[in-house]
Protein backbone atom coordinates (compact mmCIF):
# COMPACT_ATOMS: atom_id res chain seq x y z
CA UNK A 1 0.00 0.00 0.00
CA UNK A 2 1.18 3.56 -0.91
CA UNK A 3 2.34 5.50 2.18
CA UNK A 4 0.69 8.96 2.14
CA UNK A 5 3.86 11.03 0.74
CA UNK A 6 3.50 8.65 -2.35
CA UNK A 7 0.09 8.09 -3.06
CA UNK A 8 -0.87 9.58 -6.13
CA UNK A 9 -4.10 11.65 -5.30
CA UNK A 10 -1.26 13.74 -3.34
CA UNK A 11 1.10 14.09 -5.87
CA UNK A 12 -0.44 15.19 -9.07
CA UNK A 13 -0.68 18.85 -8.45
CA UNK A 14 -1.23 19.58 -11.93
CA UNK A 15 -2.52 17.61 -14.96
CA UNK A 16 -3.03 13.98 -14.87
CA UNK A 17 0.48 12.14 -14.41
CA UNK A 18 2.91 11.75 -11.27
CA UNK A 19 5.10 14.97 -10.32
CA UNK A 20 6.02 13.82 -7.26
CA UNK A 21 10.25 14.26 -7.84
CA UNK A 22 10.71 11.36 -4.79
CA UNK A 23 8.56 8.98 -6.71
CA UNK A 24 10.82 9.55 -10.22
CA UNK A 25 14.14 9.03 -8.50
CA UNK A 26 12.84 5.98 -6.76
CA UNK A 27 12.57 4.64 -10.16
CA UNK A 28 16.21 6.05 -11.45
CA UNK A 29 17.59 4.32 -7.87
CA UNK A 30 15.99 1.49 -9.06
CA UNK A 31 17.74 0.89 -12.07
CA UNK A 32 21.09 2.00 -11.36
CA UNK A 33 21.30 0.33 -7.92
CA UNK A 34 25.08 0.75 -6.49
CA UNK A 35 25.21 -3.06 -6.37
CA UNK A 36 24.32 -3.28 -10.87
CA UNK A 37 25.19 0.64 -11.93
CA UNK A 38 28.21 -1.13 -13.35
CA UNK A 39 26.11 -3.46 -15.61
CA UNK A 40 23.64 -0.92 -15.93
CA UNK A 41 25.89 1.64 -17.75
CA UNK A 42 26.83 -1.54 -19.56
CA UNK A 43 24.35 -3.10 -20.69
CA UNK A 44 22.60 0.31 -21.84
CA UNK A 45 25.81 1.55 -24.05
CA UNK A 46 25.09 -1.94 -25.72
CA UNK A 47 21.28 -1.38 -26.29
CA UNK A 48 22.65 2.44 -27.60
CA UNK A 49 25.53 1.09 -29.63
CA UNK A 50 23.33 -1.85 -30.93
CA UNK A 51 26.67 -3.92 -29.92
CA UNK A 52 26.39 -7.21 -31.18
CA UNK A 53 26.89 -10.45 -29.07
CA UNK A 54 26.39 -8.44 -25.86
CA UNK A 55 24.63 -10.41 -23.47
CA UNK A 56 22.58 -8.49 -20.96
CA UNK A 57 23.52 -9.25 -17.00
CA UNK A 58 21.74 -10.24 -14.40
CA UNK A 59 22.11 -9.28 -10.60
CA UNK A 60 22.24 -13.34 -9.37
CA UNK A 61 25.68 -13.26 -11.69
CA UNK A 62 27.13 -9.80 -10.95
CA UNK A 63 26.78 -10.70 -7.27
CA UNK A 64 28.81 -14.30 -8.08
CA UNK A 65 31.12 -12.25 -10.50
CA UNK A 66 30.97 -14.97 -13.33
CA UNK A 67 30.51 -13.38 -16.69
CA UNK A 68 27.20 -14.04 -18.31
CA UNK A 69 27.20 -16.65 -20.70
CA UNK A 70 23.10 -16.90 -21.99
CA UNK A 71 20.54 -14.24 -21.83
CA UNK A 72 18.65 -14.26 -18.35
CA UNK A 73 15.09 -13.37 -17.28
CA UNK A 74 15.06 -12.07 -13.55
CA UNK A 75 17.89 -9.38 -13.77
CA UNK A 76 17.45 -5.86 -12.22
CA UNK A 77 18.19 -3.90 -15.35
CA UNK A 78 16.24 -5.13 -18.20
CA UNK A 79 12.59 -6.99 -17.20
CA UNK A 80 12.15 -8.04 -21.37
CA UNK A 81 15.61 -8.10 -22.61
CA UNK A 82 15.89 -5.64 -25.88
CA UNK A 83 15.36 -6.47 -29.47
CA UNK A 84 18.73 -6.27 -31.53
CA UNK A 85 16.88 -3.40 -33.58
CA UNK A 86 14.63 -0.93 -31.91
CA UNK A 87 11.30 -2.30 -31.13
CA UNK A 88 9.94 1.17 -31.76
CA UNK A 89 8.59 2.78 -34.23
CA UNK A 90 7.41 -0.67 -36.07
CA UNK A 91 7.56 0.52 -39.52
CA UNK A 92 3.79 -1.23 -40.36
CA UNK A 93 2.77 1.83 -37.44
CA UNK A 94 0.76 4.49 -38.69
CA UNK A 95 3.28 7.85 -38.68
CA UNK A 96 1.62 11.31 -38.69
CA UNK A 97 3.04 14.28 -39.74
CA UNK A 98 6.09 15.91 -38.05
CA UNK A 99 7.59 12.72 -38.01
CA UNK A 100 11.23 12.73 -38.72
CA UNK A 101 14.92 11.24 -38.57
CA UNK A 102 15.08 12.12 -35.15
CA UNK A 103 11.95 10.28 -33.92
CA UNK A 104 8.59 9.35 -34.88
CA UNK A 105 5.06 10.27 -34.18
CA UNK A 106 2.80 6.68 -34.51
CA UNK A 107 -0.61 6.17 -33.55
CA UNK A 108 -1.08 3.33 -30.80
CA UNK A 109 -1.79 0.12 -32.61
CA UNK A 110 -5.10 -0.21 -29.83
CA UNK A 111 -8.25 0.77 -29.91
CA UNK A 112 -8.99 3.81 -27.08
CA UNK A 113 -12.19 1.99 -25.73
CA UNK A 114 -11.82 -0.25 -23.08
CA UNK A 115 -15.17 -1.72 -24.42
CA UNK A 116 -13.25 -4.01 -27.49
CA UNK A 117 -11.29 -5.30 -24.43
CA UNK A 118 -13.80 -6.53 -21.65
CA UNK A 119 -11.23 -9.14 -20.54
CA UNK A 120 -8.36 -6.80 -20.22
CA UNK A 121 -9.36 -3.74 -20.49
CA UNK A 122 -5.69 -2.72 -19.75
CA UNK A 123 -5.39 -3.37 -23.53
CA UNK A 124 -6.96 -0.16 -24.21
CA UNK A 125 -5.59 3.46 -24.84
CA UNK A 126 -5.40 5.80 -22.03
CA UNK A 127 -7.60 8.33 -23.83
CA UNK A 128 -9.20 9.06 -26.94
CA UNK A 129 -6.04 10.88 -28.62
CA UNK A 130 -3.35 8.55 -27.60
CA UNK A 131 0.03 9.05 -29.59
CA UNK A 132 3.09 7.79 -29.15
CA UNK A 133 6.52 9.90 -29.26
CA UNK A 134 9.56 7.35 -30.21
CA UNK A 135 12.92 8.83 -30.37
CA UNK A 136 14.65 6.66 -32.96
CA UNK A 137 17.79 6.71 -31.12
CA UNK A 138 18.49 3.80 -29.37
CA UNK A 139 17.27 4.78 -25.93
CA UNK A 140 16.47 1.65 -23.57
CA UNK A 141 14.10 3.94 -21.48
CA UNK A 142 13.04 6.73 -19.68
CA UNK A 143 16.06 5.99 -16.86
CA UNK A 144 18.41 5.83 -19.65
CA UNK A 145 18.61 9.39 -20.22
CA UNK A 146 20.09 11.92 -18.90
CA UNK A 147 21.28 15.91 -19.33
CA UNK A 148 22.93 15.37 -22.90
CA UNK A 149 19.77 13.40 -24.39
CA UNK A 150 16.67 14.48 -22.47
CA UNK A 151 15.98 17.36 -25.53
CA UNK A 152 14.61 14.63 -27.17
CA UNK A 153 11.45 15.28 -25.13
CA UNK A 154 11.27 18.59 -25.48
CA UNK A 155 11.42 18.19 -29.19
CA UNK A 156 9.08 15.95 -29.50
CA UNK A 157 6.23 17.85 -27.21
CA UNK A 158 7.38 21.16 -29.21
CA UNK A 159 6.27 19.14 -32.74
CA UNK A 160 3.63 17.99 -31.41
CA UNK A 161 2.04 20.44 -30.22
CA UNK A 162 2.83 23.20 -33.67
CA UNK A 163 1.44 20.31 -35.52
CA UNK A 164 -1.86 19.79 -33.49
CA UNK A 165 -2.52 23.42 -34.91
CA UNK A 166 -2.72 22.07 -38.57
CA UNK A 167 -5.77 21.16 -39.92
CA UNK A 168 -4.55 17.99 -41.50
CA UNK A 169 -2.62 16.66 -38.66
CA UNK A 170 -6.12 16.61 -36.24
CA UNK A 171 -7.67 15.45 -38.61
CA UNK A 172 -5.41 12.37 -39.47
CA UNK A 173 -5.09 11.92 -35.59
CA UNK A 174 -8.98 11.63 -35.07
CA UNK A 175 -9.77 9.64 -37.82
CA UNK A 176 -6.85 7.00 -37.45
CA UNK A 177 -9.16 5.95 -33.90
CA UNK A 178 -11.93 4.85 -35.90
CA UNK A 179 -9.55 2.45 -38.22
CA UNK A 180 -7.93 1.23 -35.04
CA UNK A 181 -11.19 0.27 -33.87
CA UNK A 182 -12.11 -1.59 -37.23
CA UNK A 183 -8.56 -2.87 -37.10
CA UNK A 184 -9.43 -4.45 -33.13
CA UNK A 185 -12.33 -5.40 -34.39
CA UNK A 186 -11.52 -7.28 -38.13
CA UNK A 187 -8.30 -8.80 -35.66
CA UNK A 188 -11.15 -10.10 -33.12
CA UNK A 189 -13.02 -12.34 -35.59
CA UNK A 190 -10.43 -13.37 -36.79
CA UNK A 191 -9.26 -15.34 -33.86
CA UNK A 192 -12.50 -17.21 -33.90
CA UNK A 193 -13.75 -20.41 -35.10
CA UNK A 194 -17.13 -20.71 -36.97
CA UNK A 195 -18.90 -22.43 -34.02
CA UNK A 196 -18.23 -19.49 -31.51
CA UNK A 197 -21.36 -17.71 -32.43
CA UNK A 198 -21.52 -16.44 -28.81
CA UNK A 199 -18.29 -14.67 -28.68
CA UNK A 200 -18.68 -13.24 -32.52
CA UNK A 201 -21.79 -11.55 -31.02
CA UNK A 202 -20.04 -10.26 -28.48
CA UNK A 203 -17.19 -8.74 -30.20
CA UNK A 204 -19.30 -7.03 -32.55
CA UNK A 205 -21.67 -5.67 -29.57
CA UNK A 206 -18.31 -4.32 -28.01
CA UNK A 207 -17.37 -3.16 -31.94
CA UNK A 208 -20.97 -0.93 -31.66
CA UNK A 209 -20.56 0.49 -28.72
CA UNK A 210 -16.76 1.51 -29.41
CA UNK A 211 -18.51 3.08 -32.55
CA UNK A 212 -20.70 5.00 -31.13
CA UNK A 213 -18.28 6.39 -28.68
CA UNK A 214 -16.55 7.71 -31.36
CA UNK A 215 -18.84 9.30 -32.83
CA UNK A 216 -19.77 11.28 -29.48
CA UNK A 217 -16.29 12.24 -28.97
CA UNK A 218 -14.97 12.85 -32.49
CA UNK A 219 -16.51 16.52 -33.09
CA UNK A 220 -15.02 17.56 -29.76
CA UNK A 221 -11.66 16.64 -30.24
CA UNK A 222 -11.24 19.14 -32.99
CA UNK A 223 -12.21 21.64 -30.51
CA UNK A 224 -9.48 20.41 -28.37
CA UNK A 225 -5.91 22.79 -27.86
CA UNK A 226 -2.72 22.30 -27.60
CA UNK A 227 -2.41 22.84 -23.81
CA UNK A 228 -5.40 20.12 -23.81
CA UNK A 229 -2.92 16.97 -23.79
CA UNK A 230 -0.27 15.35 -21.18
CA UNK A 231 2.46 13.79 -21.68
CA UNK A 232 4.00 11.22 -19.98
CA UNK A 233 6.57 8.37 -19.22
CA UNK A 234 6.74 4.24 -17.64
CA UNK A 235 10.08 4.54 -16.08
CA UNK A 236 11.87 1.16 -15.44
CA UNK A 237 10.51 -1.38 -13.99
CA UNK A 238 6.85 -0.20 -14.78
CA UNK A 239 7.35 -0.19 -18.48
CA UNK A 240 6.49 -2.49 -21.35
CA UNK A 241 8.69 -1.88 -24.15
CA UNK A 242 12.07 -1.65 -24.24
CA UNK A 243 12.75 1.39 -25.99
CA UNK A 244 11.97 4.75 -24.99
CA UNK A 245 8.51 6.57 -25.96
CA UNK A 246 6.34 9.39 -24.88
CA UNK A 247 3.02 9.14 -24.60
CA UNK A 248 0.73 11.69 -25.77
CA UNK A 249 -2.60 11.87 -24.45
CA UNK A 250 -5.69 14.23 -24.68
CA UNK A 251 -6.04 15.06 -20.56
CA UNK A 252 -10.04 16.13 -20.58
CA UNK A 253 -12.02 13.23 -18.59
CA UNK A 254 -14.46 12.95 -21.13
CA UNK A 255 -11.63 12.31 -23.70
CA UNK A 256 -10.78 9.28 -20.78
CA UNK A 257 -14.12 8.32 -19.52
CA UNK A 258 -14.25 5.02 -22.38
CA UNK A 259 -10.51 4.29 -21.99
CA UNK A 260 -7.88 2.30 -19.49
CA UNK A 261 -7.45 3.95 -16.41
CA UNK A 262 -5.15 1.18 -14.96
CA UNK A 263 -1.39 3.56 -16.43
CA UNK A 264 -2.65 6.52 -15.05
CA UNK A 265 -1.04 5.76 -11.34
CA UNK A 266 2.46 4.59 -13.36
CA UNK A 267 2.69 7.49 -15.43
CA UNK A 268 5.11 9.98 -14.87
CA UNK A 269 4.59 13.31 -16.04
CA UNK A 270 7.68 13.97 -18.28
CA UNK A 271 7.93 17.77 -17.50
CA UNK A 272 8.87 16.51 -14.12
CA UNK A 273 11.15 14.06 -15.52
CA UNK A 274 12.74 16.97 -17.77
CA UNK A 275 12.99 18.90 -14.54
CA UNK A 276 14.82 16.66 -12.44
CA UNK A 277 17.49 15.02 -14.73
CA UNK A 278 18.54 18.62 -15.66
CA UNK A 279 18.45 20.12 -11.81
CA UNK A 280 22.01 20.52 -9.87
CA UNK A 281 21.31 17.41 -7.79
CA UNK A 282 20.85 14.72 -10.57
CA UNK A 283 22.87 12.24 -9.58
CA UNK A 284 26.06 10.48 -12.15
CA UNK A 285 24.42 7.82 -12.58
CA UNK A 286 25.98 6.17 -15.76
CA UNK A 287 29.43 7.28 -14.99
CA UNK A 288 30.23 3.72 -13.87
CA UNK A 289 32.16 1.75 -16.38
CA UNK A 290 32.59 -1.69 -17.27
CA UNK A 291 33.86 -3.97 -19.96
CA UNK A 292 31.17 -5.48 -22.23
CA UNK A 293 30.87 -9.60 -22.03
CA UNK A 294 30.14 -11.13 -25.49
CA UNK A 295 29.41 -14.59 -26.58
CA UNK A 296 32.54 -16.38 -27.39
Amino acid sequence: MATPEHDASNIRSRGIFIIDEASIQEKFDTFWGPDWADLAATDVAAYANNLQGHVFQNKKQHQAKEPARTVQNDGPNFRKWPERSPVLPNPKDKEFPGSNNEFKLVANTSSFDVAQYPDSPQRAGMSFIHVLGVPMARIFNGVALNKSNVRILQDIIDTFTAQWQTSRFREEVIQHQKVVIENTHRRQLECLGPEEETKKKRVEENYQKALGHFEELEPKAYKLEAGDFSFGLHLYPDHSVNHLHLHIIAGPPEFRAYSTRMHEEKTMDVRAVQQFIMSDGFPDYQSSKRSVQTVA
